[in-house]
């Protein structure tokens, strides 16, 4: 399965998808990036990363209440 199959079945974007498999050390078993199945599963439950929003924070396009 590749990166892209893996993006397109779950609905994540490409680039979450690479760095979620980097991240888990799940490296392509082909230069053309195929990976094995467990792979997909093992990317789905990987935690989503990024800095964590602060509390008074909103959703994006929220007006802001002061």
């Amino acid at each position: 399965m590749t990166a892209s199959e893996m993006a397109e079945k779950s609905g994540l974007k490409l680039k979450t998808v690479k760095k979620r498999l980097e991240t888990a050390g799940i490296r392509p078993l082909t230069k053309e990036a195929v990976y094995d199945e467990s792979a997909y599963e093992t990317m789905l439950n990987a935690p989503p990363r990024g800095r964590p929003r602060r509390k008074g924070d909103q959703a994006p396009g929220a007006p802001a209440s002061r």
